[in-house]
């Protein structure tokens, strides 16, 4: 189980859609509740050139 299901779990947002996302920057894969990946940035590097992995 992935540490931000688990915080969402602990603080009752369980039921939010998680989106998997991969940073062209720095190849960091992420998970977001975010849909939009216009709203997205890399947690490890700030950027916002990101992808969405189905």
């Amino acid at each position: 189980m992935s540490i931000i299901r688990q915080v969402k779990q602990a603080i009752g947002m369980e039921g939010e859609t998680e989106h998997t996302y991969s940073c062209r920057d720095c190849q960091r894969t992420f998970e977001s509740t975010e849909a939009s990946m216009a709203n997205v940035a890399c947690p490890e590097c700030g950027g916002h050139n990101v992808r969405q992995i189905v």
